[in-house]
């Protein structure tokens, strides 16, 4: 994972839940933010994508990759 200048990587976790947005990305528009094989409380990627506020919503934000998502909850 780096900082707001380089890539951001996030895998193997549980984003679901939240008010207003599972996950929110600000940035130039220049940069992918990997969020693939996490469980978002749904394995239906319509439903996931409708959660995520990035490039597809907003041309000025970075857009996030979420496929593949996990199948279920991520237990450690």
């Amino acid at each position: 994972m780096f900082g707001p200048l380089g890539s951001l990587t996030f895998n193997g976790n549980n984003i679901m839940d939240n008010v207003d947005a599972n996950l929110e990305v600000t940035g130039m528009g220049d940069s992918t933010v990997d969020a693939t094989n996490n469980w978002w409380g749904t394995s239906d990627s319509a439903l996931v994508e409708r959660t995520i506020l990035h490039k597809l919503d907003d041309a000025s934000l970075d857009l996030v990759v979420f496929e593949p998502v996990a199948p279920e909850l991520i237990i450690r």
